[in-house]
């Protein structure tokens, strides 16, 4: 796969045939082992791609890993580093690592020419948040688009019920989409979720999460049994 080159300039020339199988063998132990989104498969393809690109151009690399070193891959951050920002470079070292971590686990290499390669740091931001006028009219904006025709009755109080759960639950989105009628206490007004590291947690609902809930469940859940999930579409 080449990089797109919206400049003019010519393509680069296709890979070697042994790291266009080592780069597909990766791909799938992304996807079939570790269960990655293809998404995040998709970016970390065209890291590796990018990468090599590089070493092929600048260093005349013909595709063996084991010559691959520290001062190439110095050379590649310095290079990404004028074409891309910091969370991007970040992102790409990332691919890199995880590919040179399958090739060792697989005793296809001794080391790893990215030991010791120190990253420029990210920039630290505060987080950002919504007011209160703003969450408020965010949640008042399902049954708007309602009123205003915009949307079908069912996508107006399945969107209220996600941004009560999320907002008055304090559920995280994943928690939200896999959650299921059996997950919740409807006489305590708790969800139990499985979080982050596979813990399980209550979160208290409040009353404006459980009013909805009860009313989408009554009037527009397609099943209702303790298996169903909550939060479904129109189909």
């Amino acid at each position: 796969m080449s990089d797109s080159r919206p400049d003019g300039a010519s393509e680069p020339p296709p890979l070697p045939p042994k790291v266009v199988s080592a780069l597909e063998r990766f791909i799938g132990h992304l996807e079939e082992e570790r269960r990655l989104s293809p998404y995040t498969a998709r970016n970390y393809r065209q890291a590796l791609v990018r990468f090599f690109h590089f070493m092929a151009s600048e260093f005349g690399w013909a595709g063996d890993f084991a010559q691959v070193e520290p001062v190439h891959v110095r050379g590649y951050l310095i290079h990404s580093q004028g074409q891309h920002s910091r969370r991007t470079v970040h992102n790409h070292f990332s691919a890199l690592r995880s590919f040179y971590k399958y090739l060792m686990r697989r005793q296809a290499l001794a080391a790893s020419p990215l030991a010791g390669i120190v990253l420029p740091r990210l920039p630290k931001s505060l987080p950002k948040f919504l007011t209160e006028k703003q969450v408020l009219q965010l949640i008042a904006a399902p049954l708007e688009a309602l009123k205003a025709g915009q949307i079908p009755a069912f996508e107006a109080h399945r969107d209220l019920l996600a941004l009560e759960l999320i907002y008055g639950g304090g559920l995280r989105i994943s928690e939200a989409v896999g959650l299921n009628y059996g997950d919740i206490d409807e006489s305590r007004g708790v969800a139990r979720v499985l979080g982050k590291g596979k813990k399980e947690r209550d979160c208290p609902l409040g009353e404006g999460a459980m009013r909805v809930l009860r009313h989408f469940k009554e009037h527009f859940a397609p099943a209702r049994d303790r298996s169903a999930p909550v939060l479904v579409s129109s189909k």
